[in-house]
């Protein structure tokens, strides 16, 4: 997601099975077992989980139900308006709100981007409801961020 003028923009869409075209995607390979893809993910498109891919004769890493390819939205640049990006995994954007989140790093500015990161995990870590892995990089496109 980024932030331009304080408000979060979504640059890329949840890959989960919440969303029939994903649901039916990882059907169709045949990766869909007990409700999740195979048997134990809900999100449908990650670069980690490497035991849900395989190995081809080629030494290449084959995908089949589970992908890596994200869907995005492209976007222009504004120096004036967009202050930061932030790639998070499902385990932070599970627990807060892509506004949420903008605010918390807006109000942390005198800090730096590393500090910044590591306090989001340390507060995602206190409030999650569920184990699940998490994955924060803040972008500066600002120079008021250190």
């Amino acid at each position: 997601m980024l932030c331009s003028n304080g408000k979060a923009i979504e640059l890329s869409w949840d890959h989960n099975l919440a969303r029939d075209d994903e649901k039916k995607r990882v059907k169709d390979q045949g990766g869909l077992e007990f409700g999740k893809v195979h048997g134990f993910l809900s999100v449908t498109r990650a670069f980690g989980d490497c035991n849900f891919k395989f190995i081809n004769e080629f030494k290449a890493l084959e995908y089949k139900s589970l992908i890596v390819t994200p869907e995005i939205m492209e976007h222009i640049i504004d120096p004036f308006k967009d202050e930061f990006i932030v790639i998070g995994s499902d385990g932070l954007f599970d627990e807060m709100q892509s506004q949420q989140v903008v605010d918390y790093i807006i109000g942390k500015y005198d800090d730096t981007p590393e500090s910044i990161t590591q306090d989001l995990l340390s507060t995602v870590i206190d409030i999650r409801e569920k184990a699940d892995d998490i994955t924060i990089m803040l972008i500066k496109l600002q120079s008021h961020l250190k």
